[in-house]
């Protein structure tokens, strides 16, 4: 598994490529990048890292907030742009809250 990052004054970003899912497994490869990424994130000493739209849940578990985003989808021609709108809740990205806190809270 391999991973290009960069940032801008404050946000880290990354992609993922070329991952061996048996060796993902095996390794838990995904979860060590991750952790990997972050740790370059803080030392590039940005404010947020964004860590992308897959895997919530492992996000979830080493402290990331889910953050909602909305989707704007155009076409020039209005019959494609009336489709688009009635298939806009097939395309979007369904954010499912995992329930994880991480953190400890006073009612604990």
């Amino acid at each position: 598994m391999w991973h290009i990052s960069t940032s801008d004054a404050s946000t880290y970003y990354f992609l993922f490529g070329g991952i061996n899912y048996q060796l993902r497994d095996e390794f838990d490869a995904y979860t060590n990048n991750l952790i990997t990424l972050i740790k370059e994130g803080f030392a590039s000493q940005c404010q947020t890292i964004n860590l992308g739209q897959t895997a919530t849940i492992s996000k979830n578990r080493l402290g990331a907030n889910i953050v909602p985003l909305h989707m704007f989808l155009y076409h020039p021609n209005s019959i494609i742009r009336i489709l688009l709108a009635f298939g806009k809740k097939l395309l979007s990205y369904k954010i499912k809250d995992p329930g994880v806190n991480i953190y400890k809270t006073k009612n604990l």
